[in-house]
């Protein structure tokens, strides 16, 4: 299936929608990038969303445009489709509203309307196009035929996360270097993604110690230990306030507070319960999981700059 027809669409290009106008450049070219993933039978959903986005940019200025043209003054009943020319808009949209303008009396249809209709079938069509990629989508962004190979050296398991992550020298014994818990995919590849500080951070990999999972153990002990005293204090009735985040935006988080015998109470204290619950149990199987990495940890070696270290304690 080819690029369907968008002159209308490109025809409204250069009439600024209020203070704008649409790139048409970006417009045809993501159409382009388009057409070559089709031609090829597949394309990165980074590639599709991008090239998206553009063209629907442009099919929501061309539809403005041609709406000017096409509405007048007048106030339209809810079921009159004339009241929806112009106005908030997706490209799904189209073909529903050109259906029910086509319904109106031939009398009514101005040229301004029947101009509009036309926009609105180019974009129908796209829209239609758009849907054909589904198949032949890809998970993820297109590889770049450029970049180095991974760097798989000084690598190791980190004890906490279990993923490879890079080893640093650090007063004589190797360490894992900070990274998060979703950091690398464990193939050497790294997408700057951090989801707070790994456990392990400082601590040597798996194969030269298990003392990562000592520490972490005992500090999963100390979190068991806080979650059940609050549950027990929750049970006992001696909390009486709760304060409770409202929404976030960016750096800054609202939060309000709650006390016992206010209207929101009891959602709020039955959410802390089974929250409280539910961390307890988590904890506890992590708990679990760390004696049991501990429990079956055995002396390996690692390569670190061409020597080979071998572990020296469990």
């Amino acid at each position: 299936m080819s690029i369907p027809a968008t002159d209308k669409i490109v025809a409204t290009a250069a009439t600024k929608h209020i203070t704008h106008s649409f790139d048409v450049s970006r417009f045809k070219g993501a159409l382009r990038s388009l057409e070559i993933g089709q031609q090829m039978g597949k394309i990165y959903n980074m590639e599709f969303e991008n090239a998206k986005y553009w063209i629907a940019q442009g099919t929501e200025h061309a539809q403005h445009i041609a709406a000017e043209k096409a509405r007048t003054d007048k106030v339209y009943s809810d079921a009159d489709p004339r009241g929806d020319i112009g106005y908030a808009f997706c490209m799904n949209q189209a073909a529903s509203l050109a259906r029910r303008l086509r319904k109106l009396d031939s009398k009514l249809i101005t040229p301004g309307i029947q101009s509009y209709l036309e926009t609105l079938d180019q974009i129908a069509a796209v829209y239609i196009w758009l849907k054909s990629f589904k198949p032949i989508i890809v998970k993820g962004r297109k590889p770049n035929p450029n970049a180095p190979p991974p760097d798989l050296t000084n690598m190791a398991t980190c004890a906490i996360c279990f993923r490879q992550q890079k080893l640093v020298k650090e007063n004589n014994e190797l360490v894992m270097v900070h990274h998060g818990f979703h950091i690398s995919d464990g193939a050497g590849r790294y997408y700057g993604y951090r989801a707070g500080s790994c456990q392990g951070v400082g601590f040597q990999p798996y194969e030269l110690s298990s003392e990562a999972n000592e520490a972490y153990k005992k500090l999963l002990g100390a979190q068991l230990l806080c979650q059940q005293e609050f549950l027990q204090k929750l049970n006992k009735g001696e909390i009486t306030t709760l304060q409770y985040r409202v929404r976030s935006t960016g750096d800054i988080t609202e939060w309000k507070t709650t006390s016992r015998g206010d209207s929101d109470w009891d959602k709020i204290f039955k959410k802390e319960l089974n929250e409280a619950e539910s961390n307890i149990k988590q904890i506890k199987s992590d708990i679990s999981w760390q004696d049991d990495l501990i429990a079956r940890w055995t002396p390996q070696s690692v390569v670190f700059d061409g020597t080979t270290y071998q572990a020296s304690r469990g």
